[in-house]
């Protein structure tokens, strides 16, 4: 892998990550973010040594706190792991996808899939960060034992994940389908969402009676369902970001049908990507659900039509491919506009 042809693509990725890494070891999360409330808890478990207390927490969260805290280092390595956990995962599925491009074009879609993905809410996050980064690597490796590792390591940091691996799982089992039933199941999805939006009171209501909503951490099911996570979110926002949200859900809407006209969807990765895009389209209105797949999705997406077309001149000029660099150029400015308050 080291070689004069990789020479540019790991220079650029270790100058970036040494940069990022300087920003958040300097940064000071504001209050509103996850990082703040993670930063509290290693400073109460750094001056108390209360293992109990730790042990009251997230699992995977808590392990990282307690082996930084045993290394000597303090809690700013807590967004420095996440962020090279990061930036090693994308980097080397990167590289599985793009390893027959030259090192410029390497370095180019790794920039993109940095753009795709939300790094600094991965990284502010922590937990789902890592997360999605042992999800990645569970993709890059084809030994067994550590595909295992990255799942069980993965699932640890945030429960959400399982369902990732449910997916990966199911799109090993599901039978071979058409254009034509793709294209439906696609469409009843999206019907299937607007019905959803106008009965999310009574699912979430629904989901308490059943006593399900541990599973989506301490904010409880109501705030990813009807809450400001999910459906409530339209109450809060003006019209100006309301449009961004359904001209986002228009152009993922085309470009999921574009994917599925375009690519066979009967291999494993397609048959993966193809039920991820069915669950976004199912969770169009419930923010945190639809973000959190559609990144995931999105960056398979890419990457998998990058190895298809082996060049972005070809990439760029098809119809799918201008609606792919739309959604991730619409989604990389809208989600740094929306966070300038607590980048800067």
């Amino acid at each position: 892998m080291i070689n004069a042809k990789n020479s540019l693509y790991i220079f650029f990725a270790s100058c970036l990550w040494l940069v990022s890494c300087i920003y958040f070891y300097r940064y000071e999360p504001n209050y509103k973010l996850d990082l703040y409330g993670h930063y509290k808890l290693f400073d109460f478990f750094h001056a108390s040594n209360d293992i109990e207390y730790l042990y009251d927490s997230y699992f995977g969260l808590s392990i990282l706190i307690f082996i930084i805290n045993s290394l000597g280092l303090n809690k700013e390595f807590l967004s420095i792991f996440t962020l090279s956990i990061i930036f090693l995962s994308v980097f080397f599925i990167n590289y599985q996808y793009a390893k027959n491009l030259s090192s410029i074009k390497k370095t180019v879609s790794f920039i993109i899939c940095l753009m795709i993905l939300p790094i600094f809410d991965y990284v502010s996050g922590i937990r789902f960060g890592c997360g999605i980064a042992f999800l990645l690597l569970f993709f890059t490796c084809d030994k067994k034992i550590f595909k295992l590792l990255f799942a069980i390591l993965s699932i640890s940091m945030h429960f959400f994940m399982v369902f990732f691996f449910l997916v990966f799982i199911i799109s090993r089992l599901i039978p071979n389908l058409s254009k034509f039933s793709a294209f439906l199941f696609l469409f009843i999805c999206i019907s299937l969402s607007i019905l959803f939006f106008q009965a999310s009171n009574y699912i979430t209501q629904l989901m308490q009676g059943l006593d399900v909503s541990s599973i989506f951490g301490r904010g409880g099911f109501n705030t990813y369902l009807s809450g400001h996570w999910g459906a409530g979110r339209f109450d809060l926002i003006d019209s100006k970001e309301k449009f961004v949200i359904y001209l986002n859900i228009y152009l993922f809407s085309l470009l999921s049908f574009y994917y599925i006209k375009k690519f066979n969807i009967n291999n494993i990765i397609n048959k993966f990507i193809f039920i991820l895009l069915c669950c976004s389209c199912l969770f169009f209105f419930y923010n945190q659900i639809f973000t959190r797949i559609s990144y995931v999705v999105i960056l398979f997406m890419f990457l998998n039509s990058l190895n298809y077309h082996k060049s972005y001149s070809e990439l760029k000029f098809t119809k799918f491919g201008c609606f792919l660099f739309l959604v991730i150029s619409i989604s990389f400015f809208t989600h740094v506009y929306s966070r300038m308050q607590y980048i800067i």
